[in-house]
C-alpha cells in the first residue's frame, strides 16, 4: 500500500514498480524457503522482529532487519532497516574466533609434533653423516629429511594462519626452492599431468623464509593439480620485473627490482565471482572433505609477510595464472643453507635440557660431532643441581621452554640468579613473537626452532659463544 523514499533506494525501485508486488516478491526464495511468512502470529497480535534477505531490482541481496506488526486497521507495518554493514562487522569477529580457535589447535599440537620431528630429523642428519657419500643409503636418509622437513611445514601452517607476521626473513634463492617443489612433484602428480619449469634468471635472490615459500609454490601446484581432473599441463616460470614497471599494477612496490613467479595450469578456471572470494579464509570450491578453504589464505598471507604481491588471470575452461612478485636482493649471501660443515670445530661444556629424551639423546649427538662435552638433564630441577654442583665450567645451556614442573623460562630465571653471565639457548616446537621477544630482552642469547637442522644448532652455538667472549 505504501513504502517510503528509503525504502525505493534500498530495493532500487520506484514506487510504483514496488506497488505492483506481493509482499513475497521481494524476499529471496530460498531465504522464503526456509523461513516462510508467519502472518497468522502477526494477525494474533504479535510485534515479529526478524532478518530477512530482500532482493534488489539488479537481483544482488540485501540483508535486513524487519520489526513487523498489524496496525489497528488491519495493515500490515514492517520498518525495514538495512543491516548489511552488521553483517560485515559480525562475520568479521566469526573469522576471527575461527582464527583464535586455529591458534588455539596449533598451539596445543605443535609442540609435541615438532619434538618428534626434531627425533626424525636430527637422527636422519647424523645417519647421513655416518653413512658413505656413495652408499645407497644416503638416498632413503635424504628422503627422511626431506619428509621431516616437510612435516614441519604442516605446523607452520597453521601457526602461520593464525599467528602472521611470524616469518624469519633470510636471503634465500628461489630457483632452488621451484626446484625442490618440481621435484616433489614430479613423483606425486598423476600421469596425466605434466609439469615444466621456466627460469629466465640466474639467481632469483630475495628475503624470505624458505619453509614457507615453499608451501606457497607447492600450495598453488596443488591447486593447479586439482583444477585439472581430466589432466593438463602446470607451468611454474620465474624472471625478473622492474618496480618501474610493477607500479603500474600495484602502487606500493616501492623496489627498485622484483622476482616473480607464475604458476599456471590448463584447467577449467575460475568465474570471476569466485575469484573475488578465493584469498577469503575457509572459502573453498572443492567437494566436502577435499578442501580446508586454508590454502590460498595462507598463500596470500605469506606473500603479504614477504612485502610481495600476489595477482590472478583467468579464463572459465582454458586456465589460471597465479603472479607472485617479491622484491630481489643481491646474490652475495651464502645461501647453501642446507650444507653441512663436517669439519665444524667447537670446544665448549654444554648442558642440555628436555623432558623428551630422545629429543636430548638427538640433541647430544648434534652437538658432540663438532667436538662439544655434553650434559644431559630431563628437567629443571636436575638441571640445577647439575649446573650448581659440576666442578668444570659449563659454557652454555640449551633448554625446552615447555616441560612440566617447571618451564624453561623459570629455570633460565633461577640459573641467571646463580650466575647472570649465564648463556642460555632456549628451544621450543611453538613460541610467538612477543615470547621470543621478551625471553631475548631478559637474557636469553637465542631461540632455536624445531624441528631444528644439525647445521642451525652447530651455527646458532658458534654465534653464541663467539658473541659472548666478544662482549667480555
Amino acid at each position: 500500500m505504501e513504502i517510503n523514499p528509503s525504502g525505493c533506494t534500498l530495493l532500487g525501485h520506484s514506487k510504483e514498480e514496488f506497488l505492483k508486488f506481493h509482499l513475497w516478491e521481494v524476499i529471496e526464495p530460498e531465504d522464503l524457503k526456509k523461513h516462510p511468512l508467519r502472518v497468522e502470529d502477526l494477525r494474533s497480535g504479535k510485534a515479529m522482529l526478524t532478518e530477512r534477505k530482500l532482493v534488489r531490482k539488479d537481483g544482488s541481496i540485501v540483508p535486513v532487519e524487519i520489526n513487523a506488526r498489524v496496525l489497528e486497521n488491519g495493515c500490515l507495518q514492517g520498518i525495514v532497516r538495512n543491516i548489511s554493514e552488521r553483517k560485515v562487522t559480525e562475520e568479521i569477529v566469526r573469522q576471527a574466533q575461527k582464527m583464535e580457535s586455529i591458534g588455539l589447535l596449533a598451539g596445543g599440537i605443535a609442540h609435541d609434533f615438532n619434538n618428534l620431528l626434531t627425533m626424525i630429523l636430527g637422527s636422519a642428519e647424523v645417519m647421513g653423516l655416518r653413512i658413505e657419500k656413495d652408499s645407497d643409503l644416503n638416498k632413503h636418509v635424504h628422503r627422511i629429511i626431506e619428509a621431516a622437513k616437510r612435516g614441519g611445514s604442516i605446523t607452520k601452517q597453521l601457526l602461520l594462519f593464525s599467528r602472521p607476521g611470524s616469518s624469519e626473513l633470510k636471503p634465500i634463492s628461489i630457483t632452488h626452492i621451484i626446484k625442490e617443489v618440481t621435484d616433489i612433484l614430479s613423483f606425486s602428480l598423476p600421469k596425466n599431468i605434466s609439469i615444466e619449469t621456466k627460469i629466465d634468471l640466474s639467481n632469483g635472490i630475495i628475503m624470505g623464509d624458505s619453509g614457507h615459500l615453499h608451501q606457497v609454490i607447492l600450495n598453488l601446484s596443488l591447486n593447479a593439480k586439482d583444477a585439472m581432473p581430466d589432466g593438463g599441463k602446470i607451468s611454474i616460470r620465474e624472471n625478473s620485473i622492474s618496480g618501474k614497471e610493477l607500479r603500474k599494477k600495484f602502487i606500493t612496490a616501492t623496489a627498485d627490482q622484483y622476482v616473480s613467479i607464475f604458476v599456471s595450469d590448463t584447467g577449467k578456471g575460475i568465474s570471476s565471482e569466485t575469484k573475488n572470494k578465493i584469498f577469503e579464509p575457509f572459502f573453498t570450491t572443492k567437494e566436502r572433505g577435499k578442501g580446508t578453504g586454508l590454502g590460498l589464505s595462507i598463500v596470500d598471507t605469506i606473500t603479504k609477510n614477504h612485502s610481495g604481491f600476489i595477482d590472478v588471470d583467468s579464463v572459465l575452461n582454458q586456465g589460471t595464472t597465479f603472479a607472485l612478485f617479491f622484491p630481489a636482493v643481491g646474490a652475495t649471501a651464502d645461501l647453501d643453507l642446507e650444507k653441512i660443515n663436517r669439519q665444524r670445530k667447537i670446544k665448549a661444556n654444554i648442558l642440555i635440557v628436555d623432558d623428551e629424551t630422545m629429543v636430548l639423546d638427538v640433541l647430544k649427538e648434534i652437538l658432540e660431532l663438532p667436538g662439544c662435552q655434553v650434559l644431559i638433564a630431563n628437567n629443571g630441577n636436575q638441571a640445577l643441581k647439575i649446573y650448581g654442583s659440576h666442578k668444570v665450567p659449563i659454557d652454555l645451556v640449551i633448554t625446552d621452554l615447555g616441560m612440566p614442573e617447571m618451564s624453561g623460562e623459570i629455570l633460565f630465571a633461577r640459573l641467571k640468579n646463580l650466575d647472570p653471565k649465564i648463556k642460555v639457548i632456549v628451544t621450543s616446537g611453538y613460541i610467538e613473537r612477543e615470547k621470543k621477544e621478551s625471553l631475548l630482552s631478559q637474557g636469553v642469547k637465542s631461540i632455536l626452532d624445531k624441528p631444528y637442522k644439525i647445521e642451525s644448532v652447530q651455527t646458532v652455538v658458534e654465534e653464541v659463544l663467539r658473541n659472548s667472549k666478544t662482549t667480555e
